[in-house]
């Protein structure tokens, strides 16, 4: 019966990397005959399949690539063009293995010597052989791949001076694949695709996933650059590498040669990185990366925040406090972090005198704000419930009634007397908050002041007919 399932399972296997095959072949077919839609379907329905199927020939992934990049060039997805000309650099660049699968009878090629090593070794393989790439496609599209490259790169800057950050994306992107084509891949340009796709409606997602891929890198972008003076002019000048500025130097044309490292932006990169997962609410990756990023980077505002937010949203209100206690603890705590704790333990029922201690930590920390004086107040009139109750069971004539009834609104009027200057603080901060407005001219009716009470009502009648 095991026999019998094996046969069954290779045969399978063969059935389906024969379709991969025939995929890749139907693709090549229908870019010689120059359809490059069809040829572009066949493309993208064969890549799906790739990258775990180590049977395609090098000289027959090549020509797939080539094929689908000037295909994809043809119909106007220039970004999409890039992209495969950037996997056919890789692939052009080092050298591949192979290796024979005695079971499966079929020749495997790899492009990781250390991948290449680890399968053969723990599978039943023939003995591993390096080989040269078979195609050299690249060498021929160079001139033409570097110059699309600039292009892209200057289209790029201009979109995104401009605003237009949808296309600022997509050319950073091709200007990224196309410097990938041509053995040099420059991640930064990477990055700023996804600092402009973070900035649209629509991208935020792929923003996120070309971040996550950088984070996953390691990359930092940090970058070396290479500076020399000419020998007679005392002019410094710029190279692109270290190997061309060390050989002008040792030709004797330039002199005193210096190397400078970019600031690194990995710190935005994280912070980037956990703004996208929370504004596609994938909480979860977001929690995840906020928690990386902040052990590298704990004083970071914005991922703090974030990641409050992200507990908070995903409904685990246990981690969210415990976040926020933690940043109190630590004294790293903002007014927005104050005040999110007073929200939430008080939604949680904890004791007032604890609620508004965080209140008002909130406006030592940010004076202006207007939230954290209204939701104090709204703290301090909530324990008006009991005094509302009495009056309401005592409005009868009987001096007993008239007793309770006026105890019970002498104490309530107290509350309101103690929240009203944080009542005018917010009004004074946010003068056209409606919400402020009609809690303030309640307060002032409660408490007598027949002046400000009418004030307040002008005032929000007015707003309301805005």
């Amino acid at each position: 019966m095991k026999k019998i399932i094996l046969s069954i399972s290779l045969a399978f296997i063969a059935s389906s990397l024969l379709a991969q095959k025939a995929e890749i072949e139907a693709a090549n077919s229908a870019f010689q005959s120059k359809n490059y839609t069809q040829a572009l379907e066949h493309a993208q329905a064969a890549e799906t399949k790739l990258t775990s199927n180590r049977t395609i020939e090098p000289k027959l992934l090549a020509d797939f690539y080539k094929n689908a990049a000037t295909a994809a060039k043809n119909a106007g997805k220039l970004a999409l063009a890039a992209k495969y000309y950037g996997k056919l650099g890789q692939l052009e660049s080092k050298p591949y293995y192979e290796s024979k699968n005695k079971d499966s009878k079929q020749t495997e090629y790899f492009w990781n010597k250390a991948e290449a090593e680890k399968i053969t070794s723990a599978g039943n393989y023939s003995r591993l052989k390096e080989r040269k790439p078979q195609t050299s496609y690249m060498r021929e599209l160079g001139n033409e791949i570097s110059d699309k490259a600039n292009q892209s790169l200057a289209q790029a800057n201009d979109a995104f001076n401009a605003k237009n950050y949808n296309l600022s994306g997509d050319k950073f992107l091709e200007s990224y694949y196309l410097t990938q084509a041509l053995g040099n891949p420059n991640d930064i340009l990477k990055y700023y695709a996804g600092v402009s796709y973070l900035q649209t409606k629509d991208q935020i997602e792929t923003a996120t996933e070309l971040l996550q891929e950088l984070i996953d890198d390691g990359f930092t972008g940090v970058q070396e650059r290479y500076y020399a003076q000419e020998k007679d002019s005392n002019n410094e000048v710029s190279f692109g590498s270290k190997a061309d500025m060390d050989a002008q130097v040792k030709l004797g044309l330039y002199k005193n040669p210096r190397i400078e490292k970019t600031e690194s932006v990995e710190e935005d990169l994280y912070s980037n990185t956990v703004y996208g997962y929370y504004n596609t609410k994938q909480y979860e990756k977001g929690i995840e990366v906020a928690k990386k990023g902040l052990a590298k980077y704990p004083d970071n505002e914005n991922m703090n925040q974030l990641l409050s937010g992200m507990y908070y949203n995903s409904g685990n209100s246990a981690e969210f406090i415990a976040d926020l206690e933690n940043k109190v603890k630590n004294d790293t705590a903002t007014a927005i972090d104050y005040f999110n704790l007073a929200r939430q333990l008080e939604d949680d029922g904890k004791e007032n005198d604890v609620v508004r201690n965080y209140y008002k930590k909130s406006i030592e920390k940010d004076p202006n704000f207007s939230s954290a004086y209204l939701n104090l107040a709204y703290n301090i009139i909530s324990e008006e419930k009991p005094y509302v109750e009495a009056m309401n069971n005592n409005l009868g004539t009987s001096a007993k009634e008239k007793k309770i009834y006026k105890e019970n609104q002498e104490k309530r009027v107290v509350l309101y007397k103690e929240a009203l200057p944080y009542l005018e603080k917010a009004y004074q901060i946010s003068p056209d908050d409606l919400v402020v407005i009609r809690v303030l001219r309640n307060s002032y009716d409660v408490v007598g002041n027949d002046d400000k009470f009418l004030e307040m009502k002008k005032i929000l009648d007015e707003k309301e007919i805005q």
